[in-house]
């Protein structure tokens, strides 16, 4: 992944409500197997403004003339000031400061703009 594409990064907001039965709750213990390594260095952690922590993961779709699109998904707490009452983001982040990993196995910060 070219880490100067990241810029282009487009976020994509999406909330996850995931309610586990007594039945689902012993599936993860039957899981069993490694992770991928390249799923691994997809998963990101970002940080707001206001020092909240969370994580996200970076998919790609191949674009014309050999480029690629990159696209963060994550969920909606931590783009902006979000709240559990109505459900709605009162205000949006400026940016997200997303942490990566380089080719070389070490981690990069990266100021994303959220536009």
């Amino acid at each position: 992944m070219c880490l100067n594409s990241l810029k282009k990064i487009l976020v994509i907001l999406f909330v996850c409500t995931i309610t586990l039965s007594a039945d689902r709750g012993s599936m993860a213990s039957e899981t069993v197997g490694r992770i991928e390594e390249g799923v691994l260095k997809a998963t990101v952690k970002i940080e707001t403004p206001t020092k909240t922590l969370g994580t996200g993961f970076i998919i790609s779709k191949p674009a014309d003339g050999g480029l690629r699109y990159f696209f963060l998904v994550t969920n909606k707490h931590l783009i902006g000031n979000y709240t559990l009452m109505n459900g709605q983001i009162d205000s949006y982040y400026d940016f997200i400061t997303v942490s990566v990993y380089k080719k070389d196995g070490s981690i990069q910060k990266i100021d994303i703009p959220l536009i």
